[in-house]
């Protein structure tokens, strides 16, 4: 459900408007062109910055989410350890957060993350109910992801076993989703599978979903 939301919207807005600007920050009027008109939004929660928060707050639960070893990712650069974001609830109840990357930033241009059953919910946790996904636009990166569109997102941690690449291996992706690694690939396990939670997901949670 989310993907086919992320990958309509994003249809959509590319048919109307081209890809969106690329670049380190998020902007009111980049989502407001490039994204909002394309989505049902029941809460609009607006974009936080490094200071403050413009229009409002409380999309997700706690303005955050769990990391796989249970660390609480909030605060540091307005936010997820990025510098300016959108968030906002959809009519269906996921919390949706926009981001912008720099020019080759994990090969994507814009980052979406997404909290499945909302901020009042479920864990709000990576791998469980909340998966991230990139926008890929290769006209403006050049880089070595060669898609357009939406892809799952490739987070490069440390403790993740890596390639050079926008591809990662199944064995990757479990690694990356077990409680060692990032949880950021999670959702690329899932597509790998064939849109399954496969007996080997590490998340009892997400099975029950």
């Amino acid at each position: 459900m989310a993907y086919s939301i992320l990958d309509n919207m994003t249809q959509l807005s590319y048919i109307e408007n081209g890809y969106p600007p690329h670049n380190r920050y998020m902007t009111l009027e980049t989502f407001d062109k490039y994204f909002k008109p394309y989505l049902n939004i029941q809460k609009d929660c607006g974009l936080r910055t490094s200071s403050k928060v413009i229009r409002g707050d409380n999309c997700f639960k706690n303005n955050g989410f769990y990391d796989m070893d249970n660390t609480f990712n909030t605060g540091g650069n307005g936010g997820w350890g990025f510098n300016y974001y959108y968030t906002a609830v959809l009519k269906n109840g996921m919390s949706l957060a926009v981001y912008s990357g720099p020019q080759g930033f994990n090969d994507t241009s814009i980052l979406f993350i997404v909290d499945i059953d909302g901020p009042n919910k479920g864990l709000s946790k990576m791998g469980q109910d909340l998966f991230t996904f990139g926008y890929n636009s290769p006209i403006i990166s050049g880089t070595k992801c060669k898609q357009n569109g939406i892809l799952p997102f490739i987070k490069r941690y440390p403790k993740d076993l890596t390639n050079n690449n926008c591809t990662m291996t199944r064995e990757e992706l479990l690694n990356s989703c077990r409680e060692t690694g990032s949880g950021w690939n999670c959702g690329g396990l899932i597509i790998k599978d064939g849109w399954k939670i496969s007996s080997d997901y590490p998340w009892s949670y997400a099975h029950k979903k």
